[in-house]
């Protein structure tokens, strides 16, 4: 509204520095005998300006409008997107955390964890497939680039292990260490679908800190960036 003002009030001045040109440029200075011919002069330039100014209104008014709706559209945008990564790097962190727990117990980081055999099931190993990560490729669009090789990834190799150790429901693994040397276990006898495991889970944690580092950046951007 005041921003209208402001505009009506330029163009009334923009008017009457008009008239006062072209009447100076005529007749000279003002006389009483040639009020006649300002007033012809008068309605010539007023009349179409004056007709000018709704219109200006009424498009500046639409201009806002657009300006406004635009607005709310990156917002709505911004937030989806958003919302998305929050959800994304919460389910990460947890697929992250199985992928690794289940490589240390199959490749046995910590020797105190198997004197003389370990006997491992499905359950055991099973590594958490998010819906998020399906989310996530079905919105590529608000993806940073850098990363979608890794959701990819992701998108196919949760799901066949998830499928792989459902078949496997019934089946146990006993690992066995290769030799015992002063009572300690030395080295391990691994079954050659748990060495693919532990392999497959190795790049899902690598995947899984590629996408989540890129989240951490993008995070705060998309947090603060209507504030």
């Amino acid at each position: 509204m005041i921003r209208q003002r402001f505009d009506l009030a330029a163009i009334a001045a923009l008017i009457l520095t008009v008239v006062l040109t072209v009447w100076l440029g005529l007749w000279g200075p003002f006389e009483i005998s040639k009020l006649q011919q300002w007033q012809t002069v008068m309605a010539a330039i007023i009349a179409p300006t004056l007709a000018l100014i709704p219109a200006t209104i009424a498009y500046k008014g639409a201009m806002a409008k657009v300006d406004h709706d635009r607005q709310e559209a990156e917002r709505r945008r911004n937030n989806e997107r958003l919302g998305l990564y929050l959800r994304l790097r919460a389910s990460l962190r947890r697929t992250h955390a199985d992928a690794f727990s289940r490589v240390e117990l199959i490749e046995d980081k910590q020797l105190s964890q198997i004197l003389w055999g370990l006997r491992i099931s499905p359950n055991m190993i099973t590594v958490y497939n998010p819906p998020e990560v399906q989310e996530a490729w079905q919105a590529l669009h608000l993806i940073p680039p850098s990363v979608i090789v890794n959701i990819e990834a992701l998108k196919q190799l949760l799901p066949q292990i998830e499928q792989e150790l459902s078949k496997f429901a019934d089946r146990t693994w006993d690992i066995k260490p290769k030799l015992i040397v002063n009572d300690l276990p030395v080295g391990r006898i691994l079954d050659d679908y748990l060495r693919l495991h532990a392999t497959r889970c190795s790049a899902i944690v690598v995947d899984c800190e590629a996408i989540i580092g890129e989240l951490e950046r993008e995070i705060p951007f998309l947090q603060n960036r209507f504030k």
